[in-house]
C-alpha cells in the first residue's frame, strides 16, 4: 500500500485543471488506505473474551424493552424471551419503555407481569426514553434491548461476572445477531452461503475495537453498570445516535468497554430495501452530528487509537462520496476528456495490480473469509447514492433529522420492484454502456497516447458497471409470504387425533419450527383431521399443544404436513419460543462459500417474478389410470387419471369434450370399484390437443383400493374436529 500511494502521489497527478480532479480522487485513496490501515490493525489481534464466573453477591438488573411503533405482537416475544432469562425473579426487573403510549402495549405488559412505562412527551427519542426509564429503576446493572431483539436464556450468565471481575468496566456489548436473512442474502437467492452485511462490524470490528478499549455501544443487547451511566449524567442526547455518544462519553470518563463476541441475543434485520437504505442513511447522518457535537479527535480523556479509530468510523459513512467518486471519474475522461491520472498500462501491472492482488486475498484470509471484495462492492454500491446525499446534506445543511423506527414484522406475497432505489443505478448504468459504445469504437484509430488512457478508463467504466447491474438487480424484490421465520430443526414429536372414536398416535418428525408453528414429515398418508394435539419434547420440558392443520403436501418420497400451533396458556409458548429461537444462532454462522460466478448463476438459476404458497389441506398423489366420466348424467367421455387425494382429482380430457367449471360429473376408474360424485373446476387447454380439468369429490372416500395397502387412504370424516376428548387423555 505504502508502494502505491507514493507511486501515486510522484507520478501520476495530472496537469492543467484536471489537478482539480486528480487531486481529489487521490484524497479519496488516502482516505481509503488510511481505514484499510486500520482495519488490518483491528483484524491483526481482535479480543476474544471468555465469560467471567456469576460473582456470590448477584447483581441486580433492570432489563428494558424500548419500543415506539413496533406490533404487540413482535414485542410480545421479546418480552416472552426476557422472561426465559436464566436468573433469579427477585434480582430481575422487566421494563417496557413505550414511547407510542399505546394501551394495548400496557395491557400486554401487565398481561405477561412486566413492568410498564411511558411519560409525558417524547423529546430526545429513544435517549430521552431511556433517561426517564433511569428515574423509575433502581438496579446495579442495566441490559438495553431494541423491541425486536430477544434474549437468550443465558445472556446474564455470560455478562454479569464481568462487572465483578473489573470495576472499571462501563457495559459489556454483545453483537447484534439477525435470524432472518437480509436483503443481500434474500434478493440474491444466497441465504447462509454469505454473512448478513452486519456481521463484520459485529463480530469481528467490534472484538478488534476491544482491544484499545474503543467497542461502540450500538444501541441494543448491551448491558450497563448502572454507576457509569449516572457518572455521566444519563444517555447522550442531541443525536440521533445516542447510543455511540454515550459509549465515546463513558470511554472518555475513562471506564472500559467490552465487546463478547458471542451469539446472546437475536433479532430482526430490515426486510425491504427502502427500510435498509433509510436506517444506513440515518446511521451516517447521525454519526456526522455525533462527531460535530464530540469531536473525537478533540475529546479529552480518549488514547491516540481511539481517537483514530472514532475517526475512522465518521470517515466510514462517507464511503458514498468515495465510490461516487471512483464511478465518475472514468466517466469524466470519456465524455470531457479529463484525465484524473495520468499512468500507463505498464506502471498499473507494476504499481496498481500487486496493490489490487493484496486487497482480493488477503483480506478473505484475515477475515476468515467473512470478508470478500466482491460482495463488499456490492454492498457499497448498492447504498452508495443514498449514503452520497446524506452525507453531503448532513455536512452541509445540518437539516434536523427525524426519528424513525425501522419497520420489522413485514409481510408481503408478491415480487415488487423498488424504482426509487434503482432509478439512480439505472441512469449511472445506463451512461456507463453508452459511454462504452460511443468509445469502444475510437480504439482503432486512438493513437498511442490516447490508447493507453482509453483502455484503462474503459477499464474501469466495465469493473464498476458489473457491480452497478449486480446492484441494481437487488431491487427486485422476493415477497416475503411467511409471517414467522422458519429454522430447519429434526425434532421428534408425536400426533394425537381421533378417527373413528379411536384414538390414533403417530410419531413423526419435524422438516423446520417457528414461533407459529412447525412442519412435519411422514412416510406415509395419514387420516389426518384438520385440528389435533401434539406431544413435543422440549429442552426445558415436554409440552402438549393444539394444532391446526395449514397445508398437507408430496415432500420427497413422503408427505410433508404443516401445523399452526394454539397456546393454552403463557408457559407453553415461553418454552416453545426459546426452543426455536434458543439454537437459532447455528444458522445465523455465514461464511462467503459462494465465489463470484457461482453466485451469479444461482441468481439466474432461482429467480422468478411470482410465487405460489403451499396451502394443500390433501396431499396429491401421482396415478394414471384409465377413468370416464359421466357429464350431467348424460355424457360420457373416456379421460385419463392424473392424479388423486381424499378430496378430488386432476384429469386429461379429449379437446372435442364440451366441458366448463361448475359442471357436476361422476368419476369411473376403469378396473376398479371406485366411483365418485364431483364437480368439474381449473377447466383449461393442453397440449396434444388435448384439455385437463380438476375435480372436487363432494365428499372424501376411501381410496386403499387404488393406492394398495402400503399408502391406503381411509375414510375422513368432514367435520370431526380431531381433538381428543378429555377420557381418551384419561386412558391414553
Amino acid at each position: 500500500m505504502i508502494v502505491y500511494l507514493v507511486w501515486r502521489l510522484v507520478q501520476t497527478l495530472p496537469s492543467g485543471w484536471s489537478l482539480i480532479f486528480g487531486s481529489l480522487l487521490l484524497f479519496f485513496e488516502i482516505i481509503s488506505i488510511f481505514q484499510s490501515v486500520l482495519f488490518h490493525i483491528l483484524l491483526l489481534k481482535p479480543t476474544e473474551r471468555k465469560p467471567a464466573p456469576l460473582p456470590d453477591n448477584l447483581y441486580s438488573v433492570d432489563v428494558t424493552i424500548a419500543t415506539y411503533n413496533e406490533p404487540p405482537s413482535l414485542v410480545r416475544k421479546t418480552i416472552l424471551a426476557c422472561k426465559n432469562l436464566n436468573y433469579p425473579e427477585n434480582m430481575l426487573n422487566i421494563w417496557v419503555c413505550d414511547d407510542g403510549k399505546r394501551a394495548e402495549m400496557r395491557e400486554l405488559a401487565e398481561g405477561l407481569g412486566v413492568h410498564y412505562l411511558d411519560r409525558p412527551g417524547n423529546e430526545h427519542a429513544k435517549a430521552g426514553n431511556l433517561n426517564h426509564a433511569l428515574t423509575k429503576m433502581k438496579g446495579d446493572l442495566l441490559l438495553t434491548l431494541d423491541a425486536d431483539m430477544m434474549p437468550k436464556p443465558d445472556f446474564l450468565q455470560r455478562t454479569v461476572g464481568f462487572f465483578a471481575e473489573n470495576e472499571k468496566l462501563a457495559y459489556v456489548q454483545t453483537p447484534q445477531v439477525f435470524y432472518n436473512e437480509d436483503i443481500f442474502q434474500y434478493n440474491y437467492y444466497q441465504g447462509r452461503n454469505i454473512p448478513n452485511e452486519q456481521d463484520m462490524f459485529m463480530r469481528l470490528i467490534q472484538s478488534g475495537r476491544d482491544r484499545f478499549n474503543a467497542v461502540i455501544y450500538v444501541g441494543s443487547n448491551c448491558i450497563f453498570r448502572r454507576s457509569a451511566i449516572d457518572h455521566i449524567g444519563g444517555f447522550v442526547i442531541g443525536t440521533i445516535t445516542e447510543d455511540l455518544a454515550t459509549g465515546m462519553k463513558l470511554q472518555s470518563n475513562g471506564f472500559d468497554s467490552y465487546c463478547l463476541n458471542e451469539v446472546l441475543a437475536l433479532g430482526l434485520t430490515s426486510e425491504s430495501i427502502s427500510d435498509q437504505i433509510k436506517q444506513r442513511a440515518r446511521w451516517a447522518r447521525g454519526t456526522i452530528q455525533t462527531t460535530r457535537m464530540s469531536n473525537p479527535l478533540e475529546a479529552k480523556g480518549l488514547s491516540l487509537m481511539q481517537r483514530l479509530l472514532y475517526f475512522s468510523n465518521l470517515l466510514y459513512w462517507y464511503f458514498g462520496v468515495t465510490r461516487f467518486m471512483y464511478i465518475l471519474s472514468p466517466m469524466l475522461f470519456l465524455t470531457f476528456g479529463v484525465a484524473i491520472l495520468e499512468t500507463s498500462l505498464k506502471q498499473l501491472l507494476i504499481f496498481w495490480l500487486p496493490y489490487f492482488l493484496f486487497s482480493v486475498t488477503v483480506v478473505p484470509y484475515l477475515t476468515n473469509k467473512k470478508l470478500n471484495v466482491f460482495w463488499n462492492n456490492v454492498y457499497e454500491t448498492a447504498m452508495t447514492p443514498t449514503l452520497f446525499l446524506a452525507a453531503l446534506q448532513e455536512t452541509i445543511f445540518r437539516k434536523a433529522i427525524p426519528f424513525e423506527v425501522t419497520p420489522k414484522g413485514i409481510y408481503q406475497n408478491k415480487t415488487s420492484i423498488n424504482y426509487r432505489y434503482m432509478m439512480p443505478l439505472f441512469v449511472l448504468l445506463a451512461l456507463s454502456i453508452v459511454l462504452m459504445g460511443l468509445n469502444v469504437g475510437r480504439i482503432a484509430g486512438a493513437g498511442e497516447n490516447e490508447l493507453q488512457p482509453m483502455l484503462i478508463n474503459l477499464f474501469w467504466l466495465g469493473y464498476n458497471g458489473v457491480f452497478l447491474l449486480l446492484a441494481l438487480l437487488l431491487g427486485f424484490e422476493r415477497p416475503r409470504m411467511r409471517e414467522a421465520e422458519r429454522f430447519a430443526k429434526e425434532l421428534p414429536l408425536t400426533l394425537r387425533y381421533m378417527d373413528d372414536e379411536e384414538l390414533k398416535m403417530e410419531n413423526v418428525r419435524t422438516l423446520d419450527i417457528s414461533e407459529t408453528g412447525c412442519r412435519i414429515y411422514t412416510d406415509s398418508i395419514l387420516p389426518l383431521p384438520e385440528r389435533m394435539e401434539l406431544d413435543i419434547p422440549l429442552s426445558q420440558d415436554a409440552i402438549r399443544v393444539a394444532a391446526e392443520k395449514i397445508f398437507y403436501d408430496k415432500h420427497g418420497s413422503g408427505f410433508q404436513v404443516g401445523f399452526k400451533l394454539h397456546w393454552s396458556n403463557i408457559d407453553e409458548e415461553r418454552k416453545w419460543l426459546a426452543e426455536v429461537y434458543g439454537s437459532a444462532d447455528e444458522f445465523v454462522k455465514g461464511i462467503f462459500q459462494a465465489g463470484v460466478w457461482t453466485s451469479v448463476t444461482s441468481y439466474l438459476s432461482n429467480f422468478k417474478y411470482t410465487y405460489k404458497s403451499i396451502n394443500r389441506k390433501s396431499p396429491r398423489v401421482r396415478l394414471k389410470r384409465r377413468a370416464s366420466i359421466v357429464v350431467d348424467q348424460e355424457e360420457r367421455y373416456r379421460t385419463q387419471l392424473l392424479d388423486i387425494s381424499y378430496t378430488g382429482c386432476r384429469i386429461e380430457l379429449p379437446q372435442k369434450a364440451a366441458m366448463h367449471e361448475g359442471k357436476k360429473v361422476r368419476l369411473q376408474i376403469i378396473g376398479s370399484a371406485f366411483e365418485a360424485n364431483g364437480r368439474l373446476i381449473r377447466v383449461s387447454w393442453a397440449k396434444r390437443n388435448k384439455m385437463t380439468a380438476a375435480i372436487v369429490f363432494d365428499e372424501a372416500f376411501d381410496l386403499s383400493l387404488l393406492l394398495g395397502e402400503s399408502s391406503s387412504i381411509p375414510p375422513s370424516k368432514e367435520l370431526r374436529s380431531g381433538i381428543v376428548p378429555a377420557e381418551a387423555n384419561s386412558k391414553s
